[in-house]
């Protein structure tokens, strides 16, 4: 959450974006006119007459069996002229738009840190320290997938709507089984009963926000109940306005056994609900990190805010020199020393600008 680009910086900032996908960044593959935009999608329009549809906002990336959300925005507007290699698109979890080179972006490097280096046994074997607010600045929004998996003749009730705010042990839904929608063969007070026997409720199991809520089905909507329906239905609307806008072929959210979830396969006659839960998880204890451009670490404490050099400079984490050694590079003193002196410099050079 606290990236940014650093003082010290190589040129090679401005060339990772030129060599991503469109999660990341998104350069233009020749000179023409953006054409089209909505919070969904940017369209270009090249001078060769091809038309390009960058979708923005919200998008979710798998890796390693891990969502994780991603942003992408843009800084144009329709009628804007764009050149071959300017930057249309960018994720600003990891790119910042270049101030002295309109057009494009920079790679932000990591979070700026006062490290001291020291050996003990906080250190020992590469383990560093952080402080609190280091951590606050390395945390990161993950998404957490609940997957709720119902057979034709279930119903579901007071589902979870995308925006709401949920905890651990919120309520995602209400499931009833087949016996417990059959009303026609209990009294009002033996239903209520019976209801409550087999009515299920699924808990988010993450605290967070929903973000997205889609269904896949196995099987045609005529066997589902009238709520499964409804909400398949809604899905597939979603997936449809999406596809038109990108311009995309429209596919529903119907699969076949072949579609495996939590690696079991979707059998015939059954549906999922997969509801995405996006939180801000603070670094901790055991978690990796990289100090400099290539020394691995894992956090063995985080410490509370308040310690300090002598000179008063608060101190963000600790590390081992003996660490630094046995790898052999320079990068954390040139690294270190060179974005102190540019932050120096740069905070007297304002103070010269305004006067004070």
């Amino acid at each position: 959450m606290g990236y940014q680009v650093t003082p010290l910086r190589t040129g090679y900032e401005e060339v990772i974006a030129h060599r991503t996908d469109d999660l990341y960044a998104k350069a233009a593959e020749s000179n023409g006119k953006v054409t089209g935009l909505t919070d969904k999608s940017l369209e270009v329009t090249y001078k060769d007459g091809r038309v390009e549809t960058i979708e923005l906002g919200r998008r979710f990336g798998v890796a390693a069996g891990v969502t994780t959300p991603h942003e992408v925005v843009t800084t144009h507007k329709v009628g804007d002229s764009i050149k071959a290699g300017d930057i249309l698109t960018y994720n600003p979890n990891f790119f910042e738009p270049n101030r002295y080179n309109a057009g494009q972006v920079l790679w932000k490097a990591g979070v700026l840190g006062n490290v001291m280096f020291v050996d003990n046994v906080d250190t020992l074997e590469d383990s560093s320290t952080i402080s609190e607010s280091m951590a606050a600045k390395l945390a990161t929004n993950t998404t957490k997938t609940r997957t709720i998996m119902l057979s034709y003749d279930q119903a579901v009730h007071s589902l979870v709507k995308v925006g709401d705010t949920v905890e651990a042990e919120s309520i995602l839904c209400t499931i009833e089984n087949p016996v417990g929608s059959t009303g026609s063969l209990f009294n009002e007070d033996s239903l209520e009963t019976l209801q409550g026997l087999t009515r299920q409720n699924p808990r988010a199991k993450k605290s967070g926000v929903v973000e997205k809520i889609e269904v896949f089905y196995h099987g045609d909507l005529e066997g589902m109940t009238e709520s499964l329906k409804e909400l398949t239905r809604a899905s597939d609307r979603q997936r449809r306005a999406l596809s038109t806008e990108l311009h995309e072929e429209f596919t529903s959210g119907r699969v076949d056994d072949t579609m495996r979830f939590s690696g079991d396969p979707l059998a015939p006659n059954t549906l999922v609900i997969q509801v995405y839960i996006t939180g801000l998880e603070p670094m901790g204890v055991g978690d990796k990190l990289v100090v400099g451009n290539q020394m691995k670490s894992i956090v063995s404490r985080v410490f509370p805010d308040g310690m300090e050099t002598e000179s008063g400079v608060p101190v963000d984490a600790t590390f081992s020199y003996q660490s630094v050694s046995n790898r052999i590079v320079l990068s954390p003193q040139l690294i270190g020393t060179t974005n102190r002196l540019l932050e120096e410099i740069g905070k007297q050079a304002a103070d010269l600008f305004f006067g004070d």
